[in-house]
């Protein structure tokens, strides 16, 4: 269904007013000219009028109490001499009244805290209310929740029950507006803790029936953070005793999985962005300069724009790699026993070949390698 989240500042004439499209994004906000003149280029009520014409054709509009939203546009278009609008109209204050009758409050601010509705921001502040396009905002996001509730409540078929989602390194079909509240405070969360100075632990937890959505969600947030962040997926053990090796082996299988369609894998990430982090702790010269340049641009250039197999450039430049790796882990941990082996035969694997998967073929099945380096803060 598409439709229009409206929301208006005025009383009883239109002051502001703010149109929030289908898929979230603030698509037209303005101040009257007739009613807020000292705001930054206003626009005359009848240009306002027009443009709410045009944009809500043929859609659904959506208010928060929309007896007060409705009045003041009805006012607006009569003011300028035009008809109001035919469109079906969606208000979330009375589907909230209707759908969950034994709430303490229906304000936008108590519901959106009560479904733990946030934008970037943070939750509802009461501050800030009173803006049209805060409150489209929130009024968005309530009404996609309350959608969601209804569909639950007249028995609707659940949108995820033909796509399965087992763990969230698989690609299914993803309708983006269900759960989008939920999306957005996992995404925030994971930013705040990427944020944290003190790297304090975190965490959310998801909480719904089998087959509600939860790993399908997971999925969402892995698709949009694994081409620059590591994923490791630990589904839930089957039997306490076998709980390390559990860990163990999902780690392992996670390191594998592509994350990008050249498939290149986690490990190859993993080792191309420690290469990367590496070459950053040394005084740069003008080889090393142009390396650095190629890997901070993109990681896995490593693994493709290093030079032709066999040329003089691509054998310098990771002599360059293989110098600095040892150097860094020599300073870190010092070279004592087979390391030094280990560490030059997992370079040179990377450096003879240009295909990726040549070093999960590597490690397959085999211990978690201990020459895996902690990346400098």
């Amino acid at each position: 269904m598409s439709y229009l989240v409206i929301d208006t500042e005025g009383n009883p004439n239109l002051e502001e007013i703010a149109l929030i499209d289908s898929s979230g994004q603030l698509i037209y906000h303005a101040y009257t000219q007739e009613y807020s003149p000292h705001h930054p280029q206003p626009k005359p009520l009848a240009q306002i009028v027009a443009d709410l014409r045009r944009l809500a054709q043929g859609k659904t509009l959506v208010f928060h109490q929309a007896d007060h939203d409705l009045k003041i546009l009805k006012q607006a278009f009569d003011q300028v001499n035009q008809d109001w609008l035919p469109n079906p109209v969606f208000c979330t204050w009375s589907t909230a009244k209707q759908w969950f009758p034994d709430l303490a409050g229906y304000s936008l601010e108590y519901l959106s805290k009560h479904f733990g509705i946030q934008l970037e921001s943070g939750y509802f502040n009461s501050k800030l209310a009173h803006d049209a396009s805060y409150d489209a905002l929130f009024t968005y996001h309530l009404y996609r929740h309350l959608t969601h509730a209804q569909l639950k409540a007249q028995n609707i078929p659940n949108p995820f029950a033909n796509s399965r989602v087992d763990n969230p390194f698989q690609h299914y079909p993803d309708e983006t507006t269900i759960y989008q509240p939920q999306y957005q405070q996992l995404t925030a969360t994971l930013q705040d803790i990427q944020r944290d100075p003190n790297h304090q632990s975190r965490g959310v937890v998801l909480l719904g029936e089998p087959g509600s959505g939860k790993t399908h969600l997971i999925m969402r947030v892995a698709q949009n953070l694994l081409r620059h962040n590591r994923l490791l997926f630990i589904p839930q053990p089957t039997h306490p005793d076998n709980i390390y090796h559990h860990i163990y082996s999902h780690t392992l299988e996670s390191l594998r999985e592509r994350v990008d369609v050249h498939h290149h894998t986690q490990l190859d990430y993993l080792i191309a962005k420690s290469f990367v982090e590496i070459l950053k702790t040394f005084p740069q010269t003008s080889k090393t300069e142009e390396l650095l340049s190629l890997l901070t641009a993109d990681p896995l250039n490593l693994f493709h724009r290093l030079g032709a197999e066999g040329s003089e450039r691509r054998r310098q430049q990771w002599q360059a790699i293989e110098k600095q790796v040892l150097r860094w882990w020599a300073e870190q941990n010092f070279l004592t026993g087979p390391t030094e082996s280990i560490l030059k035969g997992i370079i040179k694997n990377i450096a003879v070949t240009r295909i990726p998967t040549a070093v999960n073929r590597s490690f397959a099945g085999s211990a978690v390698p201990t020459w895996i380096p902690r990346i400098p803060a």
